[in-house]
């Protein structure tokens, strides 16, 4: 892939989310339901939102696969572990998103607790951006958010992703986008769940999203979501097997494609 590639390969993902942030999201249940990513309480929800660690209560584990727009360039990998302890949630995340010519790294570290009806987490990760010819450049991002379940049927989260406002490089004032989201979730069932979820860069309009999920038999759920920016509808699959949760989503967008996503989490009871 020559310079010319990579630079329309920045181009079109600063279309779809901020660049840097496309390594580290491998949750494809909620990439089904709109990519509301903010209410998870799952290990597949950690890298987003690490107050899902909170409500963890065994040793989790999720791998994750994801590529946009059909592109080779556009891959993406990620690994979380979590693991509770007595006073507080331990996990960590590796994931990798490119290719040889672009190609970001993601290590990170989260920790969490759950207070009465609420969850607090904390996690800290290293981005490494590596372009050919070019070298590769690190930053340190600190992450913080919360989730509140206020009744079975109703949770709230907000989190700030980014909230060190690393630099892009050492000598330009240029930082990565720093992302508030803010979350909101109803089941009015125990087989439907709605889910709101709006996000705003500091440098740009805030953006809302809708997502909602069915589970049509015991053990089977079917997502769907808009997201306005890009204009495009998501569509997902839950598969809950005895020893692991098979999550799959897919979403199409008329002018660049369709991307998909596919998340495999167990937990060791």
């Amino acid at each position: 892939m020559n310079i010319y590639n990579i630079i329309t390969l920045i181009g079109v993902l600063s279309l779809y989310q901020p660049v840097w942030s496309q390594v580290g999201h491998f949750n494809a249940s909620a990439a089904g339901r709109g990519n509301t990513v903010s209410i998870d309480t799952t290990v597949i929800g950690i890298p987003d939102n690490p107050a899902s660690l909170g409500f963890l209560r065994q040793s989790s584990i999720a791998i994750g696969f994801g590529n946009t727009f059909n592109i080779i360039g556009l891959n993406r990998a990620a690994i979380t572990i979590a693991q509770p302890f007595k006073f507080f949630k331990l996990a960590a995340t590796l994931a990798r998103f490119g290719d040889d010519s672009f190609k970001q790294t993601i290590t990170g570290v989260a920790v969490a607790n759950k207070l009465g009806l609420a969850s607090l987490g904390v996690a800290v990760k290293m981005l490494q951006t590596e372009i050919v010819g070019f070298g590769s450049r690190r930053q340190l991002i600190l992450d913080f958010a919360g989730i509140a379940k206020i009744t079975p049927g109703l949770q709230f989260s907000a989190g700030i992703e980014n909230l060190s406002q690393a630099k892009t490089s050492p000598y330009l004032e240029e930082r990565l986008p720093t992302v508030m989201r803010a979350g909101l979730s109803l089941s009015p069932s125990e087989v439907v769940m709605l889910v709101l979820e709006t996000q705003k860069d500091f440098e740009q309009p805030a953006v809302a999203k809708l997502g909602i999920s069915y589970e049509i038999i015991n053990k089977l759920i079917i997502s769907t979501g808009i997201i306005p920016q890009p204009a495009s509808i998501t569509f997902g699959l839950n598969f809950n097997l005895a020893w692991f949760t098979i999550h799959y989503a897919g979403q199409s967008v008329s002018t660049l494609g369709s991307s998909h996503q596919l998340s495999i989490s167990k937990t060791f009871r």
